[in-house]
């Protein structure tokens, strides 16, 4: 894709990428090749262990006769295009990209269980294939007329590829005739990620209400939206007794609006990374149920807030009386801004003046880091990704996609942006190529061009290699009335791959599609957050800030990355002999300059970085008996 035809695109949608303009339904989430063959499980949070009322069981099944079922009712069947994915099996997953070894642990996992091995559908000839598939496990039909609030508990393990939103429970309440209720069944797993075998609760009172005495259920892998690999184990599944008092926290966001992209006058992203200069008031969202069977008086929800482990005060809202079922979402501002670099971490928690019987789904810890430019390379680092590789994109003229890009949303004046950085996978061709592109509302505000991808800058699965890049021109001014994009382009016929890391919220992606030559702003739920970063400095700041110790004063290295030369600035307040050293993570001392005897004053020297290989180095400046150093990225 040459640059100038994606700037006439961005003319011809409406001003840029900003014109907000809507993914087809079939793309509104990422859909790329590169994401399917991420291989190596991640490493996600176990969900929340949830638990039935502990009372009577209404239906139990522990499919030790597989479909014929061995639960006292009937048999089980399989429904949809691809219902017959749906098997019997005690040995786990086996596909081009799963083992054995990712086996359900479930209580009576010895006798089977059932599992949509969705990879091994998806391996033809010992290679993988991408088909979609939508396929069904249902139950036989059940009285829970009298039933006591019944909720459905069951033990899976899952791990799942290209987007979220795939895997439900279905009701119905005329046996199986329709099937009105389509509930989450992914617990907050993310993609790529395999928690292992956890138990799963899904309240079924709110959704039986039109016939209890005919229901069924049914659990659905529905892969349209994207989802091809890897594969679905349940196992233990029950009908059982309900709570009474039972309200439920589904969800918090650190946004006030995190689902509403075309406001452009809030952030709706939820950044992991945020620069000190550019973070604002701390607002947040939340979803609530009444999960219980009684009606609960007087709910309420109260954030705490911590910087760095100490407590920055408490901020309640009243929500009122909840009906039985009842649910909504609930703004808190709190007001609170943060004064420094650190940690800040959310608690949130939901309660009535009923004494509530499952506490473990009665609160939700959110957090990000507040970074500032002592911090890092001299730099404030602003990212949506979680920090470690869970998947990846590849980029070629030849894939489905040639450039991803993403979204970063600014509030305060006074920042400047020097450059990126960014994480390549595995599947990323040897030398080849990159260009990086800034662009606000309006087009392109500065740009990276042929940046070579070396060996050393590959990142592991599961791990984090960032390689800073500056930005050819030199740093830009961040105006806060525009938003900015990364937009990363692989010009070539070789691959690169973009890793990623845990969900950005929709709208945050971009994309351009070669096959129609469209620059895509994906607007779905659970597309993947790139392991893009920019890295940020306050205006103010640059330049100016230094390093002293008994007369000598060294200031901020740039470019710093580097890539041929770092200018090193220092001032002395009286003559003294001068000398660099440059030392690599080891210790080890890889570049000497002797620059003789200075006088007072400001200096400048040009440090050639030619010979020094991609890495993390120390610069240290010394004055006759006093140094000081500097640490120095050079990139390659």
């Amino acid at each position: 894709m040459q640059r100038f035809s994606t700037l006439a695109l961005m003319t011809l949608l409406g001003g840029g990428l900003m014109a907000q303009q809507d993914a087809p339904a079939s793309v509104d989430r990422v859909r790329t090749d590169a994401m399917r063959l991420t291989a190596t499980p991640g490493k996600g949070s176990v969900p929340t262990m949830l638990k039935g009322g502990g009372g009577a069981v209404y239906f139990s099944e522990d499919f030790a006769n597989g479909l014929a079922g061995n639960n006292g009712v009937g048999p089980w069947t399989t429904s949809g295009p691809d219902g017959a994915i749906w098997l019997y099996d005690t040995d786990g997953p086996n596909g081009f990209y799963s083992a054995t070894t990712q086996v359900i642990t479930s209580t009576t996992a010895a006798n089977g269980f059932m599992m949509f091995d969705s990879d091994a559908a998806n391996t033809v000839g010992g290679q993988p294939t991408f088909n979609e598939w939508v396929g069904s496990l249902e139950s036989p039909v059940l009285d829970l007329s009298a039933a006591f609030n019944p909720r459905l508990e069951f033990e899976m393990r899952s791990r799942f590829c290209c987007n979220d939103g795939g895997h439900f429970v279905d009701v119905s309440t005329d046996g199986g005739a329709t099937w009105p209720t389509r509930l989450d069944a992914e617990f907050g797993v993310a993609v790529n990620n395999d928690p292992g075998t956890f138990t799963a609760v899904v309240n079924l009172e709110c959704a039986i209400v039109a016939d209890p005495s005919n229901v069924k259920f049914r659990f659905t892998q529905d892969g349209s939206g994207g989802m091809t690999h890897y594969h679905w184990q349940i196992d233990d599944v029950q009908v059982v007794e309900g709570f009474g008092n039972d309200v439920k926290l589904s969800r918090v966001w650190l946004v006030e609006d995190w689902d509403d992209y075309d406001n452009t006058a809030t952030r709706n992203l939820e950044y992991t990374r945020m620069p000190l200069e550019q973070a604002g008031a701390l607002d947040l969202s939340m979803a609530y149920t009444n999960e219980g069977a009684f009606a609960q008086p007087n709910a309420q929800a109260t954030a705490e807030v911590f910087f760095d482990g100490t407590s920055q005060g408490t901020f309640p809202v009243t929500i009122g009386n909840l009906a039985q079922c009842a649910g909504d979402t609930v703004v808190i501002n709190t007001g609170w801004v943060p004064s420094g670099p650190g940690n800040v971490s959310v608690v949130v928690t939901l309660g009535t003046d009923s004494m509530d019987a499952d506490l473990t789904n009665n609160a939700v810890t959110r957090g990000y880091v507040v970074t500032d430019t002592p911090q890092a390379n001299e730099f404030a680092v602003m990212g949506v990704d979680t920090n470690a590789r869970d998947g990846q994109i590849s980029l070629s003229q030849n894939a489905a996609y040639s450039l991803m890009g993403t979204l970063f949303e600014m509030e305060n004046t006074g920042s400047m942006a020097y450059g990126v950085a960014l994480c390549f996978g595995n599947n990323t061709t040897n030398g080849s190529v990159v260009n990086v592109y800034l662009d606000d509302d309006v087009g392109t505000v500065a740009e990276i061009l042929a940046f070579e991808v070396m060996p050393n800058m590959i990142t592991p699965a599961g791990g984090a290699n960032w390689i800073p890049i500056s930005f050819d021109g030199g740093p830009v001014n961040i105006d806060p009335t525009m938003d900015y994009q990364i937009l990363v382009e692989n010009p070539g016929a070789d691959t690169v791959a973009i890793c990623t890391s845990g969900d950005v919220h929709p709208g945050g992606l971009y994309g351009y599609d070669n096959q129609d030559a469209t620059l895509y702003r994906f607007i779905g739920a659970g597309n993947p957050a790139l392991m893009a970063r920019l890295h940020l400095a306050a205006a103010q700041f640059v330049g100016l800030q230094e390093l002293s110790e008994n007369g000598l004063h060294v200031g901020a290295l740039y470019p710093n990355p580097a890539t041929e030369s770092t200018t090193v600035r220092f001032e002395l307040d009286e003559a003294r002999p001068v000398s660099i050293q440059v030392h690599d993570v080891n210790g080890r001392l890889v570049l000497a300059k002797d620059l003789g005897n200075l006088g007072a004053g400001e200096h400048r020297h040009v440090l050639s970085t030619n010979e020094l290989g991609s890495g993390m180095y120390n610069c240290t400046v010394t004055a006759g008996p006093v140094r000081l150093a500097r640490r120095l990225v050079v990139t390659r």
